[in-house]
């Protein structure tokens, strides 16, 4: 492995792990960026969800790489829990195998950490792949949308010169958090197989006094696409069931009575209008079956809630309180990623012309 820098953290280890599930197309670039930037006191791992492509024969390419392998897939959350236990970091990196990362992006994610003991989670700056538009530089909340990118679709050069924003939640794409925290947090939440892991865990981490700061020096670029086209219903369904269940378990009484009841409209008018937009009413009953699993799990909900509650040690007025917040105060400001969207898409076919 080379060495691009010549701290060493007192010694401390820090250990970057990769979450990876039949991504060749992607891992072996990653993974190219990140070791070009790695040192003796930098763990690379990669944590294979069970892989039936070359993803392993890529990793073992890559002297120093160490990997575990779950042999399943284990999802978003299980997958980095098992791995923990597996690595030997007092700072844990959880990184997207569809990111590349610049040259120089580690150090500032473990120097926040370090140097400001408030800060529980660091994030990484993320631009879509092949452009200089922001996918997110972490995330907003409001009661009615629940999580999104901040930043989404803007230019990068609108950030540049800033040290960091102060944002509500870390993207689970590029995030740093000391081990001591993730353990005390219990790690990701399991019950989510994938999508909203990274709003939970950033959300329970501010119930306990922390700040959640994306350091905008370190700068990856993620392959995630810009456009509705994802979003296949389920998806939708996932991601509005596990933010349902965020709000829940992580909000005060009052505020789940309100939040609730206009997360569960706004979802459903998000999924008519994605139904209308994209000629598939699989995507409005998609968003319905969500609320319905929901309610149907309400025994586990709320027990994870009252698990949740009894550890907090902040109002929701202070963990609730932060710059992304104060940005999206209407159901409106959804409306800021579609248009983003089709910006980026633009730019891309830019790039993509000879």
């Amino acid at each position: 492995m080379t060495c691009s820098h010549a701290t060493d953290w007192d010694g401390q280890l820090v250990s970057v792990l990769v979450l990876n599930w039949n991504g060749e197309r992607f891992l072996g670039p990653c993974l190219a960026s990140v070791v070009r930037d790695a040192c003796p006191h930098v763990e690379v791992v990669v944590v294979d969800n069970g892989s039936s492509d070359a993803s392993l024969e890529i990793a073992r390419r890559f002297p120093g790489v160490q990997v575990v392998s779950h042999g399943t897939n284990l999802g978003f959350s299980r997958g980095y829990n098992a791995a923990v236990p597996e690595v030997k970091g007092q700072f844990l990196v959880f990184l997207n195998n569809d990111t590349v990362v610049e040259q120089g992006w580690l150090v500032p994610l473990i120097e926040t950490l370090r140097q400001q003991p408030t800060v529980g989670i660091s994030g990484s700056m993320q631009l879509f792949y092949g452009t200089q538009i922001v996918n997110s530089v972490g995330g907003a909340f409001t009661l009615w949308t629940g999580g999104m990118d901040l930043g989404y679709g803007q230019p990068a050069a609108s950030y540049r010169g800033r040290p960091y924003v102060d944002a509500f939640f870390a993207s689970g794409a590029a995030m740093a958090i000391r081990r001591e925290l993730f353990e005390r947090l219990g790690g990701f939440e399991e019950y989510f197989f994938a999508y909203g892991e990274d709003i939970d865990l950033s959300w329970r981490a501010r119930l306990l006094g922390y700040k959640i700061r994306t350091v905008l020096p370190s700068v990856v670029h993620h392959h995630h696409s810009a456009s509705w086209g994802i979003f296949s219903p389920r998806k939708v369904r996932m991601v509005t069931r596990n933010q349902l269940i965020v709000n829940i378990g992580c909000l005060s009484t009052p505020n789940v009575l309100h939040s609730v009841p206009a997360y569960a409209v706004f979802a459903l008018l998000k999924g008519a209008a994605m139904a209308v937009a994209l000629r598939n009413i699989n995507y409005l009953l998609a968003t319905a079956a969500a609320l319905i699993e929901t309610g149907v799990s309400a025994r586990t909900v709320w027990r994870r809630r009252r698990r949740i509650q009894a550890s907090r040690l902040v109002p929701d007025r202070e963990a609730l309180r932060c710059e992304a917040f104060a940005l999206f105060q209407s159901p409106l400001g959804w409306l800021r990623i579609l248009r983003a969207g089709r910006q980026v898409d633009r730019e891309r076919k830019v790039l993509a012309r000879p």
